[in-house]
């Protein structure tokens, strides 16, 4: 298993090779991602792509290795991240199998000196690209995904979160507050291990009823996971 971090995050890097690579009358506008809105939508698809072909190439070339830009789309803003190809499965383990085997058949053909593989993964899709040496595109299109592998009691939400090059699901309660945090530990030869932690507030009575009520959702939504993988692996 390799020793880099399972991701890196890049989204400042990728977002300033756009802006480099921007015409002049573009790079005022460009400069703060989160004022971005539809009237730049051209502007921003036309950087976009070639600015994560060249973050990926750089990457790969830095780390030594092969992998993919991931675009971690949440319902504010995006994150981008590199990831590497070793750790596909498990950073996109709420993706179908078709499309881990796209994004696979992806990571193996690609000229990492020259193209890129790119994933865009939101609450309700994933999808995989291969950026080739000409610019044109091969996608299979978006999929649907299951990001959680049980049902959570009303109130209850579930966020997907990155912390310390790990993901995960930070839980909350609409009455409780925050209540605690499933995080996916990547090992080795596509595997995970699971950790979840509590969120306490330091009010005894509250602590009490929100641990009784997140510990059975982190337990059962864990044992649903190792099952999944386990089914995955053929055990």
């Amino acid at each position: 298993m390799s020793s880099l971090p399972p991701s890196l995050d890049v989204t400042e890097s990728l977002y300033a090779r756009m802006v480099d690579q921007a015409p002049e009358e573009w790079r005022a506008q460009l400069a703060d991602p989160l004022a971005w809105d539809n009237s730049m939508r051209e502007q921003v698809a036309a950087l976009l792509i070639p600015a994560a072909r060249d973050e990926a190439i750089a990457q790969s070339q830095a780390r030594g290795d092969r992998g993919f830009i991931l675009y971690d789309q949440k319902a504010i803003e995006t994150y981008i991240y590199y990831v590497g190809s070793e750790f596909a499965d498990t950073v996109l383990w709420m993706a179908d199998m078709p499309t881990k085997l796209e994004l696979q058949a992806v990571l193996e053909s690609y000229d990492p000196t020259l193209e890129a593989a790119i994933a865009i993964a939101s609450a309700d899709s994933v999808q995989v690209m291969w950026i080739k040496q000409d610019g044109s595109i091969q996608t299979q299109g978006a999929q649907a995904v299951n990001p959680l592998p049980i049902a959570v009691p009303p109130g209850v939400t579930a966020t997907a979160s990155e912390r310390d090059g790990c993901y995960g699901y930070d839980f909350s309660d609409v009455r409780l507050g925050k209540l605690g945090r499933v995080t996916f530990l990547p090992l080795g030869d596509n595997q995970l291990d699971f950790q979840w932690e509590f969120a306490t507030l330091q009010d005894e009575q509250r602590d009490a009823e929100a641990k009784a009520l997140f510990e059975p959702i982190a337990q059962q939504a864990i044992a649903a996971w190792r099952s999944a993988l386990q089914r995955k692996a053929g055990a």
